[in-house]
C-alpha cells in the first residue's frame, strides 16, 4: 500500500508500462488501449489491455504471485524490472482483476489482499481465439472519475502507441 505516493497515478502508469513492454516482446506495433468507463454491471473500471506475449497459469503462478520476480532484468529497452509494477493497482484497491490469453487459453484471475499475503485466484479458464495479450482491469468509485481521467492524461501523455477509450481525452493530440 505505501510503495507508491501516487496509487491513481501509479496504477495508470504500471499497468500501461507493462502492456506496451509486452507489445515490444511480441513485436506488435498496434497500440494498447487504456479505458475508462462504466461495465455491464454499471461498476466504473480503468483497464488497459495489449496484444503481447500473454500470460499462462505457469506464469501467473511462477511470477505474477510473486515480489522481485521479474522478467526485464537483462532488457535494456523495457519499462521495469523490480517485479512489483504488476501489483501497483493493490496500491490503490484491495483487489483487482486480469484477463490472461495465451496460446489459445482464456483466464481470468483476481489478485487481493490477503491477511498476510496477496493472493491470485483463477475465476474462469476457456478455449479462446483472440489473440495472446493481458487485459488488467482495475474497479474505482465514482468520485475517483476525475482523479483518473486526469491521471491518465499526465501519466500517458509521452507514451507512445496508446489508444485513449476515456470521453476527455482525445486521441488525436499532439505533444
Amino acid at each position: 500500500k505505501n510503495l507508491y505516493s501516487d496509487a491513481v497515478g501509479s496504477t495508470i502508469r504500471e499497468c500501461a508500462s507493462n502492456a506496451l513492454d509486452s507489445h515490444r516482446r511480441a513485436g506488435v506495433d498496434k497500440p494498447i488501449i487504456v479505458s475508462l468507463g462504466r461495465n455491464k454491471e454499471n461498476n466504473y473500471e480503468f483497464s488497459v489491455e495489449d496484444f503481447g506475449i500473454g500470460l499462462d497459469a505457469d506464469d501467473v503462478k511462477n511470477i505474477i504471485s510473486k515480489y522481485g520476480k521479474s522478467t526485464k532484468r537483462d532488457s535494456a529497452t523495457e519499462l521495469g524490472m523490480m517485479g512489483l509494477g504488476f501489483k501497483a493497482p493493490l496500491a490503490y484497491s484491495s483487489s483487482f482483476y486480469f484477463i490472461a490469453r495465451k496460446d489459445g487459453m482464456e483466464r481470468k484471475y483476481m489478485m487481493y489482499e490477503g491477511e498476510d499475503v496477496n493472493t491470485i485466484d483463477l475465476l474462469y479458464e476457456t478455449p479462446t481465439d483472440q489473440p495472446n495479450g493481458v487485459k488488467v482491469i482495475v474497479p474505482f468509485k465514482y468520485y475517483d472519475r476525475y482523479n483518473f481521467e486526469t491521471k491518465t492524461a499526465e501519466q500517458l501523455a509521452y507514451f507512445q502507441n496508446v489508444y485513449f477509450n476515456v470521453d476527455r481525452i482525445d486521441n488525436n493530440f499532439t505533444i
